[in-house]
């Protein structure tokens, strides 16, 4: 049981981890895009 609290515990860092990941992209990428437009 101790284990298997460790291993939900180390997913659930790696998901919230994978998730900021994701949310940074987004915002570089809209920021970019913002940028172009700006720039056309």
């Amino acid at each position: 049981m101790l284990k298997h609290s460790k291993a939900a515990e180390i997913l659930t860092k790696f998901t919230d981890k994978i998730e900021q990941i994701i949310v940074l992209t987004k915002v570089k990428n809209t920021k970019k895009t913002l940028r172009i437009r700006r720039n056309l």
